[in-house]
């Protein structure tokens, strides 16, 4: 038992033996008052008093007594419940914490309420946070090109890269990828405007291109 322990223990054993002294204190005022009372009227008040304390003290402590151990290890029905029950309410507060607080409808509602990509989202419109998260990805990517040798991606890539590229059926996602092209006659827009693209990428670099044919032609 450490430090912190034998004070919460030390302070347990205080607060027991007060509420055991309160309650014999409220005894004895019972029983005294109880003689008195016929002789000194006015002091129904303190024996009034006395029998509820008496009464909710001695209630209190059997019910929390009940819950742990039977009271003065007397077999009283519907005593020491955790006891005998432990493995049936941990079942039992399994199935509420599951049903109320880890199913997915309340977790999908809790984590929309977050809003965390909006969240993330504003914190890296920041340019100073921006930075900052650029800054580590590239030094952890450098210190991680450190670390491996040359021989491990090379058998990486060997191992994993090239046997996962030549399982992938590449025609049927070829087929496809024509198909979405085609459909519409959207591949004669994509023409139109890669030569566009072409044409202008001409007009703009008409000097550097003579400049270039001048140098490297015969």
């Amino acid at each position: 038992m450490n430090a912190a322990e034998a004070a919460l223990a030390a302070r347990l054993c205080r607060m027991q033996r007060l509420a055991t002294g309160l309650v014999a204190l409220m005894a004895v005022a019972f029983v005294t008052t109880s003689f008195l009372r016929a002789r000194y009227p006015y002091i129904d008040v303190i024996w009034a008093f006395s029998e509820a304390a008496l009464i909710g003290g001695l209630a209190d402590w059997f019910a929390v007594t009940a819950l742990f151990r039977r009271p003065l290890g007397l077999p009283i029905p519907h005593t020491a419940i955790i006891a005998a029950r432990k493995d049936q309410i941990g079942r039992t507060l399994g199935r509420f914490v599951q049903r109320h607080f880890v199913n997915p409808e309340v977790l999908e509602a809790r984590l929309r309420s977050l809003r965390i990509a909006e969240h993330l989202a504003r914190w890296l419109s920041a340019p100073e946070n921006s930075a900052l998260v650029a800054r580590h990805t590239a030094t952890a990517l450098s210190n991680a090109a450190h670390v491996l040798r040359d021989d491990e991606v090379q058998t990486f890539i060997d191992g994993v890269l090239v046997r996962k590229i030549q399982a992938t059926p590449v025609a049927p996602l070829l087929g496809k990828a024509l198909s979405l092209v085609t459909a519409g006659n959207r591949h004669q827009e994509l023409l139109n405007e890669a030569i566009r693209l072409l044409a202008r990428a001409v007009d703009d670099n008409q000097e550097m291109i003579r400049d270039r044919i001048a140098r490297e032609s015969p």
